[in-house]
């Protein structure tokens, strides 16, 4: 979607004229509750979000610590990023921030959610041996002391509009 009217009238077009699906769908998932998130990019990957139909998202929920926040993850974010491309290393994905909007719990201490995306397991596979192979460390370090991120979770999933 190109803004969040579109965002909202694709909600209201489902909402309207999804019929049959929608009611098969409420078989299955209990939509009780629901919320909004926004989010940006932080190192997208403009092909793999051009040509994938579906994809492999890994989710970790973020707080930021006392004294930490937007400009200091902005600034870490910056010299990750620096650090990949002086040392020309690719990591194969993207990455992106979404934070908690209307119908969050209030009771949730998240800020932000982490959300690394990947054309399948295999590639999700590839990054997490390049983390573990010494990069992890590098990034603990530049990112240390900000917020503490937990619950990672990973979801397989499919795209369900065509944004062309």
């Amino acid at each position: 979607y190109q803004n969040h009217e579109d965002l909202g009238m694709a909600h209201i077009a489902w909402s309207e004229k999804s019929g049959k699906l929608r009611d098969k769908m409420a078989k299955i998932i209990s939509c009780d509750s629901s919320w909004i998130m926004t989010g940006f990019a932080v190192a997208p990957d403009l092909k793999m979000e051009q040509e994938a139909d579906s994809g492999t998202l890994t989710f970790w929920r973020c707080a930021f610590n006392d004294g930490q926040g937007w400009s200091q993850l902005a600034a870490a974010d910056q010299r990750w990023l620096e650090y990949l491309k002086s040392e020309g290393i690719d990591l194969e994905g993207g990455l992106y921030r979404w934070w908690p909007g209307a119908g969050w719990s209030p009771q949730d201490d998240t800020d932000y959610v982490n959300v690394y995306v990947a054309k399948d397991m295999a590639m999700r596979g590839r990054t997490l041996h390049k983390m573990w192979s010494g990069l992890g460390g590098v990034r603990e370090e530049i990112y240390s002391g900000i917020s503490q991120c937990k619950y990672p979770s990973i979801w397989n999933v499919s795209a369900t509009a065509d944004n062309s």
